[in-house]
């Protein structure tokens, strides 16, 4: 869903290493890393550069969500900091479940 990433704003995720066989049982689960969501970010202008033809005419990103989605403006993805990581690294091909958690 577009834009759903805002109603994790204040909330901390707990991102859950999984394996296959336990991916569905969240009860025995424990958390691997949080992350507190803090605020909505501007989108990237560096985005609206064709990297085919760089002398092309920028297309200003931010600007075009704000009149198209005016209820949104320039925003597009959040900022979060890491709260904790535990003793593990987030691995390629880690099954990971997100939990809310309004803590």
């Amino acid at each position: 869903e577009p834009w759903k990433e805002f109603d994790f704003i204040g909330k901390t995720l707990k991102v859950v290493k999984t394996t296959a066989s336990n991916v569905d049982n969240d009860n025995q689960q424990s958390a691997h890393m949080t992350l507190r969501v803090l605020s909505r970010t501007v989108r990237c202008e560096g985005i609206g550069i064709d990297p085919t033809d760089p002398e092309r005419k920028k297309l200003n990103i931010p600007q075009l969500l704000s009149k198209h989605f005016p209820e949104h403006g320039p925003y597009l993805g959040v900022y979060a900091v890491i709260e904790s990581a535990g003793d593990n690294i987030m691995s390629v091909g880690d099954y990971m479940n997100v939990v809310l958690d309004d803590s």
